[in-house]
């Protein structure tokens, strides 16, 4: 069962890190210890800037219709790691040996795993019958691993998409969207749906309970 979130205080980023962006970038930022006060992300062209704050969006943002996860699932990268305060790290990573598609996200507190979501985007599924017959988890030997659904050890946590997004909206910081029609609006606002993610449906990822 997860611990309950509270909100007291405000919640603030504390690191970010991603491995094999692109198949070419790892990064923690920052390099040591967590983030405090402000922080700047600057670099040359084609570094992965912009990927990496569209990465921290689409795996902080709590709304389903505006396919965050599925545009995760298309951006090619092994694992992405949120830290922040209150001893909550927020993993979204890639089966052994893939860059793209299906993917495994969880919330640890303090190291303890809270709850996870098997995400299968509804567009990369050929067939649900094949998507329904395997599931994503982490292994004993800490990879994330692809398998038939009848392989998954005992003991494994089961995906749940609503709890997984229940808890994400308890912990994770507001997000703002800057517009080409230069406005800012958060991630709460149902015109920006447009902004973060096109149009023609929702993070409709596996879950089974």
């Amino acid at each position: 069962m997860r611990d309950m979130a509270t909100n007291d205080t405000q919640t603030a980023l504390e690191h970010i890190s991603v491995t094999r962006l692109f198949d070419l970038y790892n990064y923690r930022i920052p390099a040591e210890g967590r983030m405090q006060d402000a922080t700047i992300l600057y670099g040359e062209n084609g570094a992965g800037k912009t990927t990496v704050l569209e990465l921290l969006v689409h795996l902080l943002s709590r709304d389903p219709r505006k396919q965050h996860r599925t545009i995760m699932a298309r951006t090619p990268f092994a694992r992405f790691e949120v830290g922040l305060s209150g001893g909550y790290t927020i993993v979204a990573e890639k089966p052994e040996g893939a860059l793209v598609g299906r993917f495994l996200l969880e919330i640890y507190k303090s190291g303890v795993l809270q709850v996870v979501w098997d995400f299968a985007p509804r567009t990369q599924r050929a067939n649900d019958r094949t998507e329904q017959a395997t599931a994503v988890y982490r292994g004993s030997a800490g990879s994330v691993l692809l398998v038939a659904a009848e392989e998954v050890p005992e003991g494994v946590s089961r995906s749940d998409r609503v709890s997984f997004l229940s808890l994400l909206g308890e912990i994770a910081p507001k997000l703002f969207v800057l517009s080409a029609e230069r406005h800012t609006a958060t991630d709460d606002d149902s015109d920006v749906a447009g902004l973060l993610a096109p149009s023609g449906g929702r993070d409709a990822g596996l879950s089974r309970r």
